[in-house]
């Protein structure tokens, strides 16, 4: 988790002293969070999560520039329980922007930092009446069969911006996990690389710090 602070921190203040028009900003999502395999379905189902966070936007050009962030994002799946892993997570994005949009794509970079298995369970009996509880189990990152997500989660992003106001956007985003997130593939006899996946829908407030 260091390093990925450490790249983040490289990252904003290298390009903040490079470039004179520079945007920073928060953002705040809804996740539609999701397992993925290639070609195989595994009958899991989304959870809903966020995603927030702080990002930095570098002209270039007069249309195109580089966007890094560092970002909390849950993700996870459900099935008969629910995983809710939370991620640090570092995208990258080269983007071309205009007054009315802004549309990206780059890689990201993510490492679990926390999160909870939530297992409803039933208590009492049928003359006493039955009572819907939870059990909660902290998630382990790993690559041992008795964790439940491998450390870290690299893939590609997508973004489209809509301005609403100079500094307010609605965005939509879709990342897309490259490396395997399980470290046992037989928990769904899957062969294929299980992926993550995140539909993210919010709004991004910006400051500037040029002069546009």
């Amino acid at each position: 988790m260091k390093q990925v602070f450490f790249i983040s921190l490289v990252c904003l203040l290298t390009f903040n002293t490079a470039f004179a028009q520079n945007r920073f900003g928060l953002k705040l999502g809804l996740n539609f969070a999701e397992l993925h395999a290639f070609n195989n379905p595994l009958g899991t189902d989304h959870r809903l999560a966020f995603t927030m966070g702080g990002i930095a936007e570098f002209d270039l050009a007069e249309k195109f520039g580089l966007g890094v962030g560092l970002l909390f994002v849950g993700k996870g799946f459900t099935t008969h329980q629910i995983y809710r892993p939370l991620y640090l997570q570092v995208p990258v994005r080269m983007y071309y922007r205009n007054k009315y949009f802004t549309l990206g794509v780059g890689p990201y970079v993510g490492v679990g930092v926390a999160g909870k298995i939530k297992t409803p369970t039933l208590s009492g009996n049928l003359t006493q009446g039955l009572q819907l509880d939870y059990d909660w189990e902290d998630i382990r990152y790993g690559y041992g069969q008795d964790d439940h997500f491998t450390p870290f989660d690299v893939g590609m992003g997508a973004e489209f911006s809509l301005r609403l106001t100079r500094l307010l956007r609605l965005f939509i985003s879709y990342d897309l996990g490259l490396t395997q997130v399980l470290p046992s593939e037989e928990q769904f006899n899957s062969n294929a690389t299980v992926s993550n996946t995140v539909f993210c829908i919010g709004l991004t407030r910006l400051w500037s710090a040029g002069k546009k």
